[in-house]
């Protein structure tokens, strides 16, 4: 038999209080709970909507795990640092190359980026120091330079092994249209200089 739960609802009897006064039905009472748990569900759920709000706020490339991966093998470390070149620096590298070709249609060649990376695991790989190695490099333009190091300060790197620092340096190609090689070395030759004693001085 079909049973018309609003109707039973709207029967139930009121509870008398010692002082004549009428309690609220028992059936308010629930509602009152279900409001209250619906007032909780709702606001977790647009607390879920801002974080992920958040999320899709934050720069391409920076979400974790990627800026806080630690590791102390030198050859995932490589791995590390030449994903976070190609996903964070290369794309600004190109803006920095079609920046010389519409000065320099012809400009071509290579340059090699030296940094020096210190790590905090907090917040990840800092870039310390950054310049253009103008004796390794063929290719040579003041402005072009600028940028080229200027873009390696907004890269997001994971920290080097132990809280300690790395010296990098590495080569990018630019072609005479403006375009950029995205070929990236994979840093598997690291050396590991920790452990070592400084050269005693003569």
């Amino acid at each position: 038999e079909a049973r018309d739960l609003s109707a039973t609802a709207a029967t139930t009897a009121s509870v008398l209080l010692p002082d004549g006064g009428r309690a609220l039905p028992p059936t308010v009472h629930a509602q009152a709970k279900r409001d209250e748990l619906r007032k909780r569900i709702l606001v977790a759920m647009a607390e879920r909507a801002a974080e992920a709000e958040r999320e899709r706020a934050k720069p391409s490339g920076s979400p974790d795990p990627r800026g806080n991966r630690e590791t102390n093998d030198l050859k995932e470390f490589g791995r590390f640092v030449s994903q976070a070149i190609k996903e964070d620096f290369i794309p600004m590298a190109k803006a920095c190359a079609k920046e010389l070709a519409s000065r320099q249609p012809d400009a071509g060649g290579s340059v090699r980026v030296a940094f020096k990376l210190l790590g905090d695991t907090k917040i990840g790989g800092v870039v310390d120091e950054a310049h253009i190695d103008g004796d390794k490099s063929s290719l040579h333009d003041d402005k072009f330079e600028t940028c080229m190091r200027e873009s390696m300060y907004g890269v997001y790197f994971d920290p080097p092994p132990a809280g300690g620092e790395a010296t990098l340096d590495f080569d990018v190609n630019v072609k005479a249209n403006g375009e950029v090689d995205e070929q990236v070395d994979d840093f598997s030759n690291i050396r590991d200089r920790r452990n070592e004693k400084p050269a005693a001085s003569h």
